[in-house]
């Protein structure tokens, strides 16, 4: 799941009376109607998703993933957005790559690029036996793409 493009729109509006049921079996975790299945032997998690505000989050959150669609996740520090999908992650048994950006970070990072490396296979091009050659190495997006993970993006807001 890449946290960038879908809106959760009301994920700040707590003004709403949402009374959904908190679903927590052997076999799935979720908000009526939206669930999410555990992986089989996960031990109970401590968070609590059934608390008012996270159970709120949790319902949007899910409806967001049923698109299957990358989701953006916006609001103030401190109110558990990392902590619900790390969360998610866990119990459900998906593996998560997390990335806090910074004024540093590029594109590279998150894509990958072709870092210069020796080989030493005595070739003529240099006196010392070894020649540099350039490989391609993936960045954290697309290892995550390639590996079937879910991938979070913190603090997007540093990034250039």
């Amino acid at each position: 799941m890449l946290l960038n493009d879908v809106c959760l729109p009301s994920w700040r509006d707590r003004s709403s009376s949402f009374e959904g049921e908190f679903i927590n079996t052997e076999m799935q975790i979720g908000v009526h109607p939206f669930v999410l299945d555990k992986k089989v032997g996960t031990t109970s998690s401590q968070f609590a998703f059934d608390a008012k505000t996270t159970k709120s989050n949790l319902h949007r959150l899910l409806r967001a993933h049923q698109l299957q669609k990358p989701t953006l996740i916006e609001g103030p520090p401190g109110v558990g957005k990392t902590s619900l999908v790390e969360n998610l992650a866990r119990i459900s048994g998906r593996l998560l790559t997390r990335v806090n950006l910074s004024e540093q970070t590029d594109m590279m990072d998150l894509l990958g690029s072709e870092y210069p490396t020796t080989n030493d296979n005595g070739g003529p091009e240099s006196g010392d036996g070894e020649d540099i050659q350039f490989r391609w190495c993936d960045g954290a997006l697309l290892r995550a793409i390639k590996e079937g993970h879910w991938f979070l993006i913190d603090e997007m807001n540093l990034a250039q």
